[in-house]
């Protein structure tokens, strides 16, 4: 599994990562998916993935507010709308049935 060297994509960066001796040896897969698990929490936090999660979180929330705002007006001129049309087909049903 970390027998050679790839490439890792996290939050828009790419990482070379060159694989640490300890996986070229003859442990048993307890100790190895031990150490996978130890090496992917240290890499979490050393990353700050939580902080990236979080600033993500905030430019989403900020976009939705802009578009609420935005569609604001766009849904008071569909209601508008709306309520014109139902007048004018109750006019038509009234003075055509």
């Amino acid at each position: 599994m970390f027998e050679g060297a790839f490439t890792l994509r996290i939050n828009e960066t790419s990482y070379n990562v060159q694989p640490a001796s300890l996986f070229a040896s003859n442990k048993a897969a307890r100790d190895i998916l031990s150490d996978v698990s130890n090496s992917v929490t240290k890499l979490y936090h050393d990353l700050r993935l939580n902080q990236y999660t979080m600033y993500r979180e905030r430019e989403l929330e900020k976009q939705l507010a802009f578009l609420r705002e935005s569609a604001q007006p766009l849904n008071e001129l569909h209601h508008q709308l709306a309520n014109k049309a139902i007048r004018r087909l109750k006019w038509l049903v009234k003075f055509y049935i």
